[in-house]
Formats: structure tokens, sequence, C-alpha cells
């Protein structure tokens, strides 16, 4: 920088630090300039070598670009979302409505199994319940899962927040009262200090009901909708 001293006769050129530590510090490294740093094998200019490391970073992240941009293309390719139809026996999720029930629940639910379709409009199976309804392809998206290692009918029930029924042990009621019927359950994972009496509301869309039903005699009491044709 330009300094003058102070009587204004005379002006010099001369840094801060020079005029604080003299000579003893040299803040021209040569780091972004042609400066040539002495070593004792031969002469390295830093400038050259800070070059080459910023040439090599710029090719690296551009590999990397290229990389990710190969990489997000073929899934694209691999995941074609335009699906026109879907077939029989497949699975799929289903957009409500009404949208998300709360924050803890996806958008869409399900999975749910396709039992037949005319047109666009398809019927689907609620795999917890059973029951049918009928809605438009608009509404469905294809459920991809792999089969070694998922089962749709676990992923529906954690849908419906509903614990796996093991058996069911013992009732208490009157059928012909179903109002006050109810059900003593074991629960699939828990021993019998968590067994709960359930409502009959409850219980009969479960398929182990079904089995108890059968066990006592009563098979008649299973809803129609789930009893096998004669």
């Amino acid at each position: 920088m330009e300094g003058s001293k102070t009587n204004g006769s005379e002006n010099f050129k001369i840094s801060p630090a020079d005029m604080l530590f003299g000579r003893a510090v040299d803040l021209d490294r040569g780091i972004f300039t042609s400066f040539e740093e002495q070593t004792l094998s031969s002469p390295v200019p830093l400038s050259s070598t800070t070059s080459k490391m910023l040439k090599i970073q710029s090719d690296l992240m551009r590999i990397h670009r290229k990389i990710l941009i190969e990489g997000d293309e073929l899934r694209l390719q691999d995941n074609d979302t335009e699906f026109t139809e879907f077939s029989n026996g497949s699975y799929v999720l289903l957009e409500p409505v009404t949208g998300p029930k709360d924050r803890l629940h996806t958008r869409r639910t399900g999975p749910y199994l396709i039992s037949s379709s005319s047109n666009n409009n398809y019927t689907l199976e609620n795999l917890v319940s059973k029951k049918q309804l009928r809605v438009h392809i608009n509404r469905i998206v294809p459920f991809v899962f792999d089969p070694n290692r998922t089962d749709p009918q676990k992923v529906a029930s954690h849908d419906v927040d509903e614990f796996h029924v093991e058996m069911i042990l013992s009732h208490r009621g009157r059928f012909t009262n179903k109002r006050d019927l109810e059900f003593k359950v074991r629960w699939t994972g828990f021993d019998e200090t968590f067994d709960t009496w359930e409502p009959w509301k409850n219980l009969r869309d479960v398929t182990q009901l079904h089995d108890y039903l059968r066990l006592i005699n009563l098979p008649n009491e299973i809803p129609k909708a789930h009893r096998t044709p004669s």
C-alpha cells in the first residue's frame, strides 16, 4: 500500500505487515502467482499445483454429476408409472377421496387385491375385511414389492392399525344379542397376560373367529360374506 511520512515530504511503498515485522514475514508465497518455492529436489510452482488440484476437483464433480443423471434415467426407465391397465390378482394402493387420516398414516391405503375389472373400473378386495369396493383406475397405483420379503396381508393389517389375531379362546354373551357378545382374543406375539375381550363387531371379518365358530359347531353364525359356498 502507499503511505507517506508524517512530515509529507516523501512517499514510500510499504505494507502494514512490513511496518510491524519488517522482512521477517514473506506474504508473497506464490500460491496463486508464478512464484517458485525452492525445495531440496527441484523448484515446484505452487500456483501450478493449486491449478491442478482445482482441475481435478472440477473433473470429479463433472463425472459424479454424470453418474447421478445416468442413474436417475435408468431408475425412471425401470419404474414407469404410466399404467393403462392392471391384471386380476395384482396388488394396488388406493388414493382416498378424503385425503390422509392423520400425520401417521400415508395418503394411499392398502394394498388391495384386484379381483375383477371392466373398462377403467376395478373391483378391489380389502385384504383385512375381505370386503370389495369399486373404484376408477385414476385412484389406484401399483403396489410394488418383493414377494420373498413382503406379505401384502401384513402390510394391509398395519395400514388399519390392526394387531394379528392368533386365535379365539372363548366367548361370553348370547349370539341372539350380538351387541353384548364378546370373544377372548390371543394376539400373535403376546402371551396370555395380554389376552383381551373384543366385541363381535371388531372380529366379525377375522378368519380366526370363523375358525372358532366352526370349532364350537356354530358355522351358521359366520357372516354370509365369509361363508364357504356349499
